[in-house]
Order: C-alpha cells, then sequence, then structure tokens
C-alpha cells in the first residue's frame, strides 16, 4: 500500500543516515589516529636530527682536537703545512704528497694579466627526441664572475667544434685567455684566437697523438715543480702541482710558447672508510708567454675553466633541473638554456652566491625581484 511504501522509504533513510554517520566517525577516527602518528613522526625526526646535530658537534671537536694534536704532519719532519687549511694545520695521510711549504701559494689566487674565458658545452637530456641526439649547447663563461658571456645552439648534425670558431670571430679578446676541454684544442681555433688578440690554453689528451707524445717526451722528472696549491675541505686534501717548460719545437699549433704539466692528488675516505688517494695528471700548450702567465697564472687558469663549468653546469642541473626538462619543442631547449643563464647573470650581477636560497626566497615574488634588480615597485 501506499503508506508501507511510505514507511519503508523512511526506514531506508534513517539506515542511509545511520551509515553516514558511522561512515563520519570512523573516518575522524582514522584521521585522529593519522594526526598522531604524525606527531610521533615528527617527534621522532626531531629527535634523529637533536641526535645527528649532536654526533657533528662531537665529529667537530675530535676533528679539531686531532688537528691541534698533530700541529706539524709531514712525514719525517713534520713541517707545518701551508695557510688555508682547515685549523691552519691538519694530519697529511701517507700517500699524499707534501712539498715544501715554500712552494704553496694561495689557491684563490688571480691571473695578474690575462682574464680567463672558458669554452664548455652542455646536453639538455630531458629534451631528448627518440632517435636523435640530445639538443647540445655551447656556452661561454668568465672564471672570475662566472658570468656567461655568449651561448650557440648546436645542430644536431654536427658537434661544438663547428660552432666555437664563429662564436670566437666576433669578440675582441685582448687580454683574455681562452680555456677549453681537449675536444676543442685543434689548431684552427688556435688561428682565430691569435687573430682577435687573445691567448689560449689547450688539454692535450690522445685525440691529438702526436703532440701529446712530443709533449709527453720532455723530461719532466728533471723539472721542478713551479707552482702548487694546497687545500682542505669538504672532508678531503687536495694538493695541485705545475711544471712548466719551453713548448716543442715543429707543433701543428702557432706560436706556442709553454708546456705544462699539471698533477692533481686528492685524499678522501671511500664508502668504506678507508682513506684513498686519487691522482690526475693533464698536460697543456699555452701561447701565453711566461711573462704573461707565469706558472700560477697557469695554474689558477686551469682550476677556474673547471670551476666555472661546475659552478654554472651543476646548478642549471641541479637547481634549475635543466636536464628535466621535457620541453621538446623546436627551441624550446635553447629557449629554457637562455632563460636560465639570463637568471644566473642577474643574481650574480647583484652579488647573489646562494642561488638556491635566493630563488626561494623569490618565488612567486614581483616586488622583491624587481626590488633584487634594483628596480622601483611603483
Amino acid at each position: 500500500s501506499p503508506a508501507q511504501l511510505q514507511q519503508q522509504r523512511r526506514d531506508a533513510a534513517r539506515t542511509a543516515k545511520a551509515q553516514a554517520r558511522k561512515a563520519r566517525e570512523k573516518a575522524r577516527e582514522a584521521e585522529k589516529k593519522a594526526r598522531k602518528a604524525a606527531r610521533r613522526d615528527q617527534a621522532a625526526r626531531v629527535r634523529a636530527e637533536e641526535k645527528a646535530r649532536k654526533a657533528g658537534r662531537q665529529a667537530r671537536r675530535a676533528a679539531a682536537a686531532a688537528a691541534a694534536a698533530s700541529a706539524q704532519a709531514v712525514a719525517g719532519g713534520r713541517a707545518k703545512l701551508p695557510a688555508g687549511s682547515a685549523f691552519g694545520r691538519i694530519p697529511v695521510p701517507a700517500g699524499h704528497p707534501v712539498l715544501p711549504a715554500g712552494a704553496y701559494g694561495d689557491p684563490r689566487h688571480v691571473p695578474a694579466a690575462l682574464r680567463g674565458l672558458g669554452a664548455d658545452g652542455k646536453a639538455s637530456r630531458g629534451a631528448r627526441v627518440k632517435g636523435q641526439e640530445a639538443p647540445q649547447h655551447l656556452g661561454f663563461f668568465w672564471h672570475d664572475t662566472r658570468l656567461n658571456a655568449a651561448q650557440r645552439g648546436v645542430h644536431r648534425k654536427t658537434n661544438e667544434t663547428t660552432v666555437i670558431g664563429p662564436v670566437i670571430d666576433q669578440m675582441d679578446l685582448a687580454g683574455v685567455c681562452l680555456t677549453v676541454d681537449a675536444l676543442h684544442s685543434l689548431a684552427d681555433l688556435n688561428k682565430r684566437v691569435l687573430a682577435r688578440g687573445g691567448q689560449v690554453i689547450f688539454v692535450i689528451k690522445g685525440n691529438q697523438p702526436r703532440t701529446y707524445q712530443a709533449i709527453n717526451d720532455i723530461g719532466w722528472e728533471q723539472i721542478p715543480v713551479t707552482a702548487a696549491t694546497f687545500e682542505a675541505d669538504r672532508g678531503r686534501i687536495e694538493t695541485r702541482t705545475i711544471q712548466v717548460a719551453p713548448a716543442p719545437e715543429g707543433l701543428k699549433y702557432l706560436e706556442m710558447k709553454q708546456a705544462a704539466l699539471i698533477e692533481r692528488y686528492t685524499t678522501f675516505k671511500d664508502k668504506k672508510g678507508k682513506t684513498v688517494t686519487r691522482s690526475e695528471t693533464v698536460l697543456i700548450l699555452t701561447t701565453a708567454s711566461a711573462g704573461e702567465a707565469p706558472p700560477a697564472d697557469l695554474l689558477a687558469l686551469n682550476r677556474g675553466h673547471w670551476a666555472a663549468t661546475e659552478a654554472t653546469h651543476w646548478i642549471r642541473d641541479a637547481d634549475l633541473k635543466e636536464d628535466a626538462s621535457r620541453a621538446r619543442a623546436p627551441g624550446a631547449a635553447r629557449f629554457m638554456a637562455t632563460a636560465g643563464n639570463t637568471m644566473l647573470d642577474l643574481l650574480r650581477i647583484h652579488g647573489v652566491t646562494n642561488i638556491a636560497a635566493e630563488r626561494r626566497l623569490l618565488n612567486g615574488s614581483d616586488r622583491q625581484i624587481l626590488k633584487r634588480m634594483g628596480l622601483s615597485t611603483g
């Protein structure tokens, strides 16, 4: 009957309301449990962080005590190490080379006569299309300021060696020393740099076998170390040395004045806690004379190239996430690289050293961005 149907509808509505009320109560209970679990996790994280900070303080105290106890730690003589290392003096492992204190110079030495300009390429790996190479860009950057001087896209059917020359032809290189890696150490580039009034430092490896053999045959064992740097930071000890000799005759490179052998020794602890010393050797050629680029300047220019490269490329990868970008439209990768370089240049021009922290501060704040650029907000 209609009355029975109406009663059934009322009963069904009451049942639905009861079920909904029970569901809400269960949800509230689950939310309470989740909040309690979150509080427990947060408390555990706080305790773990405090424990880590305490362990860090204890480790720093222990390191300071060890450094103070081993004030003179050279094999046999235990002489004082150069200034600039951790706590002024540090213990040097047995496998790490140690030179007389007078041989060491300032690790932050700035060349007096020549300004370093580095050139290096970078790929936008995230923009790679299946079956093709990742888009490449050749960048030029100043060693001292880390500012980008130029950038040129590389066609996927060629490589960076076809791009670097035309860019050099448009530059004034008076008082500038161009630093490149082994890929760009070409005789044609040498001619172009000299024509623009600059100097160049080439890294010579196996891709130039005759030149490499000619430099390697120099009696480096009889040539003393003329400059060196020593640093101890971030859990590792690093020594760089350089030996300089006149450039060999008969090379295909024009007007080469000096050849040098640079050695880098790095001592650190591996994942198992074992002390390991790693060494690297580099042979270089330069058109700069001994008056224009003494050994300390050559050592600083070689290091400045890689330091500027890592500072620029690492920030673009780790902070700007350039390699993770999936922008694959024609020209998109080049636009993103140009925008990233422009942003880095603007921040560095205004004296920013911590790029990641500054980006977090400026994120979403037009007023702060204009203020950072020295512009009025109106």
